[in-house]
């Protein structure tokens, strides 16, 4: 039953930080968060922290957003779940492309495609989507030759070493 219950605050969360609602998808997130780790349920806690990474990305709280994102891939590199280190690395992707960190951000997006297609999955079409925008905006900034650059050191990276450069 608890995993049922944690499942559907996840999903929650996400509609609420889809349709904006940062305050709530918060609030969901942390009652969420915190509901697993007295459970000891690593799965949800990876979960509830790559969404709450999110939520703080967007808020402006890139400090927070990484800390989420490092405690995340952690969990999810404990859990030897690929699925979450991916998540873990698109959200990496987004917090460079908001600090205006071009090649950040198509480094670790680079290592997500590669790390992907080792793991033989598909990108989400929405997360690709969500991907254009900034990664047009590093190509203008960047230009073809750094842009080839980011994409070749990206593609030599694991997942957990992508996912760490944030904090450097």
């Amino acid at each position: 039953r608890g995993g049922r219950s944690s499942r559907g605050t996840e999903f929650l969360t996400l509609a609420l930080l889809e349709s904006g609602d940062t305050a709530a998808a918060w609030r969901y997130g942390a009652d969420g968060l915190a509901q697993a780790r007295r459970a000891g349920d690593l799965r949800s806690q990876a979960s509830f922290l790559g969404l709450m990474a999110i939520v703080d990305q967007r808020a402006g709280r890139i400090p927070d957003a990484a800390a989420r994102l490092r405690e995340s891939l952690e969990i999810a590199t404990r859990m030897g779940d690929p699925i979450y280190q991916l998540n873990c690395l698109d959200s990496c992707g987004h917090l460079y492309a908001a600090m205006h960190r071009w090649a950040e951000a198509v480094t670790v997006w680079a290592a997500l495609d590669a790390q992907s297609a080792s793991h033989g999955f598909i990108d989400v079409p929405q997360d690709a989507q969500r991907r254009q925008a900034p990664l047009r905006a590093a190509q203008q900034a960047l230009g073809p030759v750094q842009i080839s650059a980011a994409e070749q050191r990206g593609a030599a990276m694991t997942a957990a070493t992508a996912v760490d450069r944030k904090s450097t």
